[in-house]
């Protein structure tokens, strides 16, 4: 239906959109062919940049990737997704530092959104700020019902913290929510 929708008026972009994105999953040439058209058709729209980026990134095109993410933010610099995305690459690109601004100015946008504070308590720990890390992820608990791999996460800072009683209680929540957690066992035994 998408493909007819863009075979019956080439200039439709959202069917253009939907096209690719249905396509990402069995066809990423043919994907990026139509978030490239949509490019070429509506220079100004950031969507397609943010699709091809996130092509890019999977296929570990990591300059590319930013490259397009980047191209989304000049057009639209309050998006969140572009933002967030940025955020993920400049952390296993090993910018950690630049990781958080970017992960910082997400939470501003949407400060309860927990896949951003959880992505930013994480990164917190990796670059050695456990108690900032662990009180971010005190705030992504605070939004929404308690996720196994957050309780998960949270006890494994505590642990790298040295405080064992709270990482054996973190890490038995993340079992009760999700029995079958298996990293969340392994770090209690």
């Amino acid at each position: 239906a998408l493909q007819k929708a863009v075979n019956e008026d080439p200039r439709n972009i959202e069917a253009r959109l939907e096209l690719g994105n249905a396509l990402v999953s069995v066809e990423l040439f043919e994907a990026m062919e139509q978030y490239q058209t949509c490019a070429q058709q509506d220079p100004l729209r950031p969507a397609p940049y943010l699709n091809a980026g996130n092509i890019h990134f999977h296929t570990g095109h990591r300059a590319k990737a930013e490259t397009f993410y980047r191209r989304a933010l000049d057009l639209e610099p309050s998006n969140f997704d572009a933002i967030v995305n940025i955020g993920v690459l400049l952390t296993t690109t090993g910018r950690g530092d630049a990781a958080v601004k970017e992960y910082r100015r997400a939470i501003a946008l949407q400060p309860r959104n927990v896949d951003a504070l959880s992505n930013l308590g994480s990164l917190l720990i990796d670059l050695g700020s456990v108690e900032e890390g662990l009180r971010t992820y005190e705030e992504a608990l605070q939004v929404e019902a308690p996720r196994a791999t957050l309780r998960y996460n949270i006890g494994n800072a505590y642990l790298a913290n040295g405080q064992v009683p709270e990482a054996i209680v973190s890490f038995q929540q993340a079992i009760d929510l999700d029995p079958s957690l298996l990293s969340a066992k392994c770090a209690i035994a």
